[in-house]
C-alpha cells in the first residue's frame, strides 16, 4: 500500500491496491463577504472533486462526506473531513483535510488531500 501523500489505499477482497489521488484544488466562487465557507458546502465540494478522481482510477463513487467545522476564508487554513461508508466491497472512513490555499476577492481556492493510511476499515 502507498506511503505517499494523498495516497488512497482500497482493500478489495485479498487483493490491495494503492491508487494515488493527491491534492485535488478548486476555486470556490462566493460572492459577498462572508468570511467562512460552511462546512456542509466543503464537504459536498469535498466530494465532488474527489469523486472525479476516484472514478477516474475505476474506483467506485465516493461515499459521502462530512467536515468537523466551518473553515476561514484565510490562506493555510485547514478543517478535517471523513468519507464514511461503502468503497466497493468494503466499509471504512477516509480521512480528508480541507485547505485554503488561495482567497482572491470572493474566490476561494480549496486543495483535498486525502490521509496516507488510506481507508480505515469499520
Amino acid at each position: 500500500m502507498g506511503t505517499g501523500r494523498g495516497t488512497l489505499a482500497v482493500a478489495v477482497g485479498a487483493i490491495a491496491m494503492a491508487v494515488a489521488v493527491g491534492g485535488c484544488s478548486f476555486d470556490i466562487e462566493l460572492g459577498g463577504d462572508d468570511d467562512t465557507i460552511s462546512k456542509e458546502r466543503v464537504a459536498e465540494k469535498a466530494r465532488t472533486q474527489l469523486d472525479k478522481k476516484f472514478t477516474s482510477k475505476g474506483l467506485p463513487t465516493l461515499p459521502p462526506v462530512t467536515c468537523d467545522e466551518d473553515l476561514e476564508r484565510k490562506v493555510g487554513e485547514t478543517t478535517d473531513c471523513e468519507a464514511k461508508g461503502d468503497f466497493g466491497k468494503r466499509s471504512g472512513t477516509l480521512a480528508i483535510t480541507a485547505k485554503v490555499t488561495a482567497v482572491d476577492g470572493s474566490d476561494t481556492e480549496l486543495e483535498f488531500t486525502t490521509a496516507k493510511s488510506g481507508v480505515v476499515p469499520e
